[in-house]
């Protein structure tokens, strides 16, 4: 670091507040502190190394080849579990309606048998269905 200010690097998870961890390192070292930059340099599974900047992609889309650079539907939502639905639960979550399953908890990303993502799903408060929250597919 060079006075009046440091740089330093913090693994955290999500929900950290960076701008307090500053002020609070400023309290114990008796000189105030803030932030005067910041950088995220990954969220989940996607990281700044493996990014592209805006000209990049501007470019691909222009040359009529920057399909190749979108992410699938999930491809951030590998935290949560899967649900491998049949036709007939599948059908259900693309009407909104919930599909029956002991002890389900929390969220989980629902696939129809084709393997297309269909929906974000949450669990009731009973934990016997899940409920859709989010409906991605209408057929």
């Amino acid at each position: 670091y060079v006075l009046p200010r440091a740089t330093i690097t913090v693994h955290c998870s999500a929900g950290t507040y960076i701008r307090s961890l500053a002020h609070d390192l400023g309290q114990v070292l008796e000189c105030g502190g803030h932030l005067a930059a910041l950088q995220r340099t990954a969220a989940g599974p996607f990281h700044l190394n493996t990014a592209f900047t805006l000209d990049y992609i501007e470019h691909e889309f222009a040359a009529g080849t920057g399909a190749q650079l979108l992410q699938p539907p999930d491809a951030g939502l590998h935290v949560w579990p899967k649900l491998e639905l049949d036709n007939a639960s599948a059908a259900r979550v693309m009407h909104g309606q919930p599909v029956a399953a002991a002890g389900t908890q929390g969220v989980a990303r629902a696939y129809n048998p084709e393997g297309s993502l269909i929906a974000i799903m949450e669990a009731n408060a009973a934990g016997t269905h899940w409920v859709p929250r989010k409906v991605l597919a209408s057929q």
